[in-house]
């Protein structure tokens, strides 16, 4: 049977296995999920921030979004300006 073209609730009655299977995984919280971090307004503090982040990148770690974000609030706060971050990064 194709389940694919069935809402979840249909899917709840015509297969029972299935659908108890898939609320125990929900309750796991199985996966990647969201994680937010609150960046401080802090410029001494995301300066020191940014420089780890930099030195983890050199070490080979994937560090882009956050160091994006540290950038985006450092030129926000008029402690960067775009040419700076053109011409560093």
């Amino acid at each position: 049977m194709n389940l694919r073209n069935f809402p979840f609730t249909t899917v709840k009655t015509v297969h029972p296995n299935f659908y108890n299977e898939n609320q125990q995984l929900k309750k796991q919280k199985i996966g990647a999920g969201i994680n937010v971090k609150f960046l401080t307004s802090d410029p001494k503090v995301l300066n020191n921030k940014l420089n780890i982040l930099i030195a983890e990148k050199k070490a080979g770690n994937n560090v882009f979004n956050e160091i994006s974000s540290i950038v985006d609030e450092l030129r926000r706060l008029r402690h960067l300006t775009t040419g700076e971050i053109k011409r560093d990064l």
